[in-house]
């Protein structure tokens, strides 16, 4: 007969059916407020309120306070007999050199009735009987209740008389280094009997129970028999590849805690977790020699020493697959794949059984702090609670948190690298279920930089970025653009609250400031000024005002729209990229010629011309047509030039009264602005940025930067090399062969016989060199020494013949079709210019663009 015998936890049972009722209360319409039984309830709830009990966390919290134990008895429940507790571990004596011979103990008289032990571990394995019969010495034990030859020594439950014999051999082997017993029966049992009756200290009675002992196995069932044949050997297991495993401490019994704690200190790591093949090492003759390891503590080494063996076991055999996380307690370190349905599900089995580890007021704290399933709740709230300082919640919590990462059957880094690529907001979508046990989003997001070991994965997804961040991307480059450009512009600019690009771009279009189509992404929140000047950049020739608030307005590229009945000047105030081309014309400052001009001539010849009229004030227009040299540009580049660089070298522009007047000022200053950026630069070692130029300029203006950048580049003062950066010539080539690059590029001239874009010196000259530098270093060399060297320059195309095109653009325009394919349009390009496929099909797609 069977008797289950019932243990519950009383101290937390009104805490937990209240909230179990509350939240069956909060979930269903029942009325709680009559007196109710449980099953009156329950006879309230409906079929599917009751069937959604068993997915309920406070329904499980209510059966987890009670705990079943089943136990058997044979012939009367008199003969149920309880567990005994383990005893004490007590301290081993001294081994002797030579035990003294002592008289052969008589076996323990055996009770006439059965002995009935209950087994303790969680798979119940059967009760054993010790019989002694009257007319035979020789022990036998019921066919169907045989211990398996696998089983550990200290996992047996026998008669008093086998595991006295056990321990004596146990106790020989202490202070016999070459005896040893074995750690399964299996092992035991493979010793001859001859090696038993050798030992010393071993009597005659001993040898004939370890022959019952031996008699014993002959009955065992043919499976049985099966089992340990099948196993596998210690050299197998010894051999087996553990580098890809590690220990799950989640599925580690606590009993095993502290000592595994203790051998960790010992060997000076955090824990055994990644030591697999130093637990399959432990020795009881080593251990048992470790400073304050005692019998105890070894036993429970040794013991789960056997665990992991047997689960190895089970791997090899195929039983378990520990890479899907078959087994709790071996797991991978690393793995190709996971989908997020797997970690999902991982996560929170991990949660559950690292919950059920914890005491109540433990899983209390961390779900109130977590915000899981409970509403978060403060440090301060809590520890009015339960009645303990706030310093000492925040130490149980930052323990529970910390043991529950050592817990986690996935690693930090593994689950990083699994979750950082698909970290966007469809995660809450994709972990559905882990993300409705949660108060909020941003509880989740907590936990997610938790178990990754990041900070505020929220700010990973949701950075907190400027709005208007690629204003001035669009202000430079026009509408639409390629997102991939987008992609390597937020790149560029090196953002820390930036983690993610495509989540800072899923963040912009959430904010309404950016429109995304397929690959292209549209602006729709710039100011009036920023949209003029990106509807200008694709126009070469410039637009009447009224024709640039119309396609402005069409487009809705500006946060408000540009007036159309008459000239909104605000709308064109961006002095840095607009300027006045002619009468209610402007254009974009792209299309200022700066590789001719040279704005230390031009106002040499203002100077001049202000020292000869001997006149403090002057038309800007009498001193542009009487100097031949300031008619080679076109007046009204002149008047932006005075208009907003005049300052530096002396001059004042006033044209609000239609007329273009200039103030003079004899004394040039004694510091000009190029000094102080060619200064600087040579007091760095790394090139600086177009912006950090900007930043020495009294304007702070880019615009102005990319004048004086223009300027000294075609001096040769400054050279490009990268698609940001600046550096002095000097500083640039310091660790190169100049001659050997320049004979390079002269040689790439004269093989493709026709204008070269700078994309091929990269390309073959990279591979010429062993080289990695990029187009724009090498183009800064091609631009520095293109006069010197007779080659012929147009933009970015360098020939040894005179070129037929302006630029890349004009090239396109001359010679593409919009009607027919990319690829094909490629292919006519590179039939009159040497270019590399990818430049070309950029450049292709953005001319689609605009002329669309």
């Amino acid at each position: 007969m069977k008797y289950l015998k019932i243990d519950a936890q009383f101290e937390n049972v009104d805490i937990v059916i209240e909230k179990l009722i509350n939240n069956i209360s909060a979930n269903t319409n029942i009325d709680i407020h009559q007196q109710l039984n449980l099953w009156d309830l329950c006879e309230k709830m409906s079929i599917e309120d009751f069937i959604s009990l068993k997915q309920n966390v406070y329904f499980a919290d209510f059966l987890r306070l009670f705990s079943i134990n089943i136990v058997n008895d044979v012939d009367s429940h008199t003969n149920i007999i309880e567990p005994e507790p383990e005893p004490e571990p007590e301290p081993e004596p001294e081994p002797e050199p030579e035990p003294e011979p002592e008289p052969e103990p008589e076996p323990e008289p055996e009770p006439e009735h059965c002995n009935l032990e209950v087994s303790q571990d969680k798979n119940i394995e059967g009760i054993f009987e010790h019989v002694k019969d009257e007319d035979s010495t020789i022990s036998t034990i019921n066919r169907n209740k045989a211990p398996s030859m696998s089983t550990r020594l200290d996992d047996l439950h026998l008669s008093d008389s086998y595991l006295k014999l056990i321990k004596r051999l146990r106790n020989v082997s202490l202070s016999n280094e070459n005896f040893s017993l074995g750690e399964t029966l299996g092992e035991l049992l493979s010793l001859p009997t001859s090696r038993i009756s050798n030992l010393p200290g071993v009597g005659s009675s001993y040898v004939k129970i370890f022959e019952d002992l031996k008699l014993l196995t002959q009955v065992s069932p043919e499976n049985e028999k099966l089992e340990y044949t099948n196993s596998i050997s210690s050299d197998s297991l010894q051999s087996c590849d553990t580098s890809n495993m590690r220990i799950s401490l989640l599925g580690i019994d606590s009993k095993f805690t502290k000592p595994l704690e203790k051998y960790a200190r010992y060997i000076n790591v955090n824990d055994l977790s990644e030591h697999i093949n130093e637990i399959l090492n432990f020795d009881r003759h080593t251990l048992i020699t470790l400073p304050h390891f005692g019998t105890s503590v070894v036993d429970k080494l040794i013991e789960f020493r056997g665990l992991i063996q047997d689960e190895l076991q089970a791997i090899i055999l195929g039983n378990i697959n520990y890479k899907e996380f078959e087994s709790t307690l071996i797991v991978p370190r690393k793995l190709d794949q996971l989908s997020l349905t797997q970690i999902e599900r991982i996560l929170l089995e991990d949660i559950d059984m690292y919950f059920d580890k914890l005491t109540f007021e433990e899983a209390e704290i961390v779900q109130k702090r977590w915000g899981f399933i409970e509403d978060k709740q403060t440090l301060e709230e809590i520890s009015e609670k339960f009645g303990l300082t706030r310093e000492r919640i925040r130490q149980k919590e930052t323990k529970i948190n910390n043991n529950f990462i050592r817990n986690m059957r996935l690693g930090q880094l593994m689950l990083w690298q699994f979750l950082e690529p698909k970290l966007n907001p469809d995660i809450s979508i994709n972990f559905k279920d882990l993300f409705l046990c949660f108060y909020s989003e941003k509880e989740f997001y907590e936990f997610l930089s938790l178990v990754c070991g990041q900070e505020k994965l929220i700010e990973y997804v949701y950075p907190e970025i400027d709005k208007a961040i690629l204003n001035i991307y669009f202000v430079e480059n026009g509408a639409p653009a390629l997102i991939n450009d987008i992609r390597e512009y937020l790149d560029d600019l090196k953002l820390v609250e930036i983690r993610n690009i495509d989540n800072a771009i899923v963040t912009l279009q959430n904010q309404d400031s950016i429109m995304i189509e397929g690959q292209y992404v549209w602006p729709k929140q710039l100011g009036k000024a920023e949209a003029t000047a990106c509807v200008l950049v694709n126009h070469e020739k410039g637009l009447p005002w009224l024709d640039v608030a119309k396609i402005v307005n069409s487009n809705s590229y500006s946060k408000t729209s540009i007036q159309e009945a008459r000239l909104e000047q605000t709308a064109f105030e961006l002095p840095d990229y607009i300027f006045l081309s002619g009468k209610g014309i402007y254009k974009h400052t792209n299309f200022i010629d700066t590789d001719n001009i040279v704005l230390d001539d031009i106002f040499l010849n203002i100077m001049e011309y202000g020292e000869a009229v001997s006149r403090d004030v002057f038309h800007l227009g009498e001193c542009y047509r009487s100097s031949n040299s300031l008619q080679k540009y076109d007046y009204y580049e002149i008047r932006h030039f005075v208009k907003h660089f005049g300052e530096d070298y002396g001059f004042y522009f006033d044209g609000r009264s239609q007329t273009d007047s200039v103030g003079l000022k004899k004394d040039f200053k004694s510091i000009t602005q190029r000094d102080v950026i060619i200064d600087t630069m040579r007091r760095n070692e790394k090139p600086l940025t177009k912006p950090e130029i900007a930043n020495l300029l009294k304007s702070k203006s880019l615009n102005h930067a990319g004048f004086y950048l223009d300027e000294m580049i075609n001096s040769g003062t400054v050279v490009q090399v990268d698609r940001m950066l600046y550096t002095l010539p000097e500083l640039a080539y310091a660790n190169i062969d100049l001659n050997k690059y320049i004979g390079g590029i002269n040689k790439l001239l004269q093989k493709y016989n026709k204008p070269v874009e700078p994309s091929i010196f990269r390309n073959e000259l990279n591979y010429m060199f062993s080289s990695s530098y990029s187009k724009y270093f090498y183009a800064s060399i091609a631009r520095l020494y293109y006069k010197k060297e007779g080659w012929f320059r147009k933009y970015n195309l360098y020939s040894l013949k005179e070129i037929p095109f302006q630029s890349l653009y004009a090239v396109i325009d001359s010679v593409c079709n919009p009607s027919i394919s990319i690829n094909e349009n490629i292919d006519v390009i590179q039939r009159y210019i040497a270019i590399d496929r990818s430049s070309a099909d950029r450049a292709l797609r953005n001319w689609h663009h605009q002329i669309s």
